[in-house]
């Protein structure tokens, strides 16, 4: 999972002041890759993907194809889980035309 920070614990990490600086804290609040729940602020990735039977939930809904672009930086495993699942499927087509 992705953490989560107030604006103290960006403060303290980035020195970047939110409570003075409001134009920064409401571009961070709308910007469309960030989630704020009102107290944290926290990344957003396009699919809210946690983990691989997710991925292949999702992969299964578009059998035309998801762009990796969209999907890398889903969680922080997703390129191997996608690995995983295209050899599996590589795999199950040689086995068949054998």
């Amino acid at each position: 999972t992705r953490q989560a920070f107030t604006p103290e614990q960006i403060n303290e990490a980035c020195y970047v002041d939110m409570g003075a600086n409001k134009d920064v804290f409401d571009n961070l609040r709308k910007n469309p890759k960030v989630n704020y729940d009102g107290q944290r602020f926290s990344y957003k990735a396009k699919y809210g993907l946690k983990d691989k039977t997710e991925l292949l939930q999702l992969i299964r809904k578009y059998p035309e194809g998801i762009a990796v672009f969209d999907l890398k930086d889903a969680y922080p495993t997703v390129m191997e889980d996608m690995q995983i699942y295209v050899n599996s499927y590589f795999s199950q087509i040689g086995l068949l035309s054998a």
